[in-house]
């Protein structure tokens, strides 16, 4: 009878490890403005992609919007100004909005490293 409560008592202690560890991968994909207004969060993604741009040796991240419109709106509200992308409380990129953008798929790209990239695309994908 010992021996049964140890494996459940481990077990269940092993669970609440791995249970853990899931939780902690998981995170929040934000787009602010400069004055710190959510203007996305990881919920408006469809979905995200890993790309590597060989003619500047640099990871990107290709991203789409759930809701056509929404990109649209973001950048035509925001022309001239810098928004960040965060994982969690990381920021990852501050794109400059140079023109409003049209469709739900973009590309962010820079000095993002891969490992950066890849939890980024996993959190969005696995929401």
């Amino acid at each position: 009878m010992n021996k049964i409560i140890n494996y459940l008592f481990v077990g269940g202690a092993m669970l609440l490890i791995l249970t853990g560890c899931m939780t902690s991968e998981s995170g929040e994909v934000t787009i602010q403005n400069a004055d710190g207004e959510v203007l996305a969060t990881t919920s408006d993604f469809a979905k995200a992609g890993l790309e590597y741009q060989k003619q500047t040796e640099q990871y990107a991240i290709a991203l789409t919007f759930k809701d056509e419109n929404m990109l649209e709106e973001i950048t035509k509200s925001h022309i001239g100004e810098e928004t960040n992308f965060y994982l969690n409380d990381e920021l990852i990129s501050s794109p400059r909005i140079n023109m409003a953008i049209t469709g739900a798929d973009f590309i962010i790209a820079g000095n993002i490293d891969e490992k950066t990239t890849e939890q980024l695309v996993d959190t969005i994908n696995n929401q």
